[in-house]
Order: C-alpha cells, then sequence, then structure tokens
C-alpha cells in the first residue's frame, strides 16, 4: 500500500478496507506492507498497532508478517536524532522489516539512501548510527530518558558481557536544507537516560561517542569520552544506571557502551 490511511473513492481504499475485501475472498495473506513517509515515528508505531488489531478481527486471513516498505521523510531522513526515533519505534512496534526511503539524489548508488555523499566518499552524521545498530546484538534491555522527544534502544550481548545504546533526540529538522519550512530546532537541554542493565552490584564503565547534527554535512568518525557510573537501583534481579547527557541538541545522537566494573 502506498499510504495506511485513504480517502475511499471508486480507485481508492484504506488498509482496512482491503483487509475487510481480502477476508470476503477467502485470500490468506503472507505479509502486509505500507509507506510512511509523513506520518513520524509515533504515527509509524501507532499503524503497526492497528494492523494487529485489524488481523485479529479477521482470523481467515491467516498471521501475515509486517514490513513498512518505506519510512522517514526527506526532512528528516539525514537527521541521527531522527533515525534513532525512527529505529526505536520499529523495534517496539515489533515489525518484520523495514526499509529507509529515499529521496531526489539519495536514491542513487552509492549513497545508501543519504548515509553517505553523492559520491559514497563520506559519511554523514547518521552513518553513525546505523553503523553501531549494525554492530547492536543480544537482547533488547529496558531503556528510558527524561525527556518526551528523546528515545532509545539498547542490547545486552552476554557474549561480550556489554551493553549497546543508541539515544536520539528529535524535535525540528532545520539543520537539513530539505526542511526550510519545518519546525524550529529546540535549544540543547541536559538529559539523562536510564539503562536496565544485569548486574546488581557495583558499577559500570561508559564509553560515549556524540554524533552532533548541527548539519547534515559528512563528518568523521565521533570522538570517545569515557566515565563510571554506580548501580542505582535494584529490581526483580535487574540493575539500573543512570547516564547524564549535558547539552544534548535537537537531531543529536548518542552511541554507548557499557560493562560491568571490576569489584
Amino acid at each position: 500500500m502506498a499510504f495506511f490511511d485513504t480517502p475511499a473513492t471508486a480507485k481508492t481504499f484504506s488498509m482496512a478496507q482491503f483487509l475487510s475485501f481480502a477476508a470476503s475472498q477467502g485470500i490468506q495473506l503472507a505479509a502486509l506492507t505500507w509507506h510512511d513517509n509523513t506520518g513520524g515515528p509515533q504515527a509509524l508505531a501507532a499503524q503497526a498497532g492497528r494492523a494487529r488489531h485489524e488481523l485479529a478481527g479477521l482470523p481467515q486471513l491467516g498471521r501475515p508478517k509486517l514490513f513498512i516498505n518505506e519510512y522517514g521523510s526527506a526532512a528528516q531522513q539525514r537527521i541521527p536524532g531522527w533515525d534513532v526515533a525512527y529505529l526505536a519505534a520499529l523495534n517496539a512496534a515489533a515489525v518484520d522489516g523495514a526499509n529507509r526511503s529515499c529521496w531526489s539524489a539519495d536514491c542513487q548508488q552509492p549513497t545508501l539512501d543519504g548515509l553517505l555523499t553523492s559520491d559514497g566518499s563520506q559519511a554523514r552524521p547518521g552513518y553513525w548510527v546505523r553503523l553501531a545498530y549494525a554492530h547492536m546484538a543480544g537482547t533488547r534491555v529496558a531503556v528510558s530518558s527524561s525527556s518526551l522527544a528523546v528515545t532509545a534502544i539498547a542490547t545486552y550481548d552476554p557474549a561480550t558481557g556489554a551493553i549497546t545504546a543508541i539515544v536520539g533526540r528529535a524535535v525540528g529538522c532545520r539543520q537539513d536544507p530539505r526542511c526550510p519550512s519545518g519546525p524550529r530546532n529546540a535549544a540543547p537541554v541536559p538529559v539523562t537516560v536510564l539503562v536496565q542493565v544485569p548486574w546488581t552490584s557495583g558499577g559500570a564503565r561508559i564509553q560515549m561517542s556524540r554524533i552532533s547534527s548541527r548539519s547534515v554535512a559528512p563528518v568523521v568518525q565521533p570522538g570517545v569520552y569515557s566515565f563510571s557510573v554506580p548501580i542505582t537501583r535494584v529490581t526483580a534481579g535487574r540493575g539500573e544506571i543512570r547516564l547524564p547527557i549535558a547539552g544534548f541538541g535537537d537531531g543529536d545522537a548518542e552511541v554507548l557502551q557499557a560493562s560491568q566494573l571490576s569489584h
């Protein structure tokens, strides 16, 4: 489907109408797939929830997978904080697959849908988010923040004993020339991120990298800064660490790794 919600006309229909028609014709579906280029991360997750609700009422359709075959607006897609917001929404919605949209020159090889410059030789800020996401492994762990505009994904890999997380802030998009009339960027703010850890005592060694989004121009690999934090709370056999992020800019992202401090 080009869009999840489309006003009914003689030539168009919504996802709900399509599912009802497919059920009436005795069709079993292997997958549902649609675009979400304009609604934003929260709308995307809501659509996945509505799709599952519709399917629950039409069991004759089977148990199709959910694929988002295009997501991300032109104004937001190259901004690392927005990319984290989309990745967090897709993971929370537990979709089975998703593809970044491509816009204008970003559709040409070898730009990787805007992650690289037009000749593929330099990395834009969002590339470093995707590289960190590609290296995440293991099981998901709970992560939250003190700001509604800050989203995150975190995993614990028992093979390495490390937690990896990506954190992003997404409000405006004026740092991208493709967003001349979009929402203005919010001022930098201090943010606290809470991450669940499998350790119940001692502390954690943190390595963090700030991916700045003052612009969408190419950037070299972000530097790493390190510090230690204590385990602040233990619930049901799991601990929690608090990570302060000072001056978190609108559109910025942080990549972090946490490992247990030796006793």
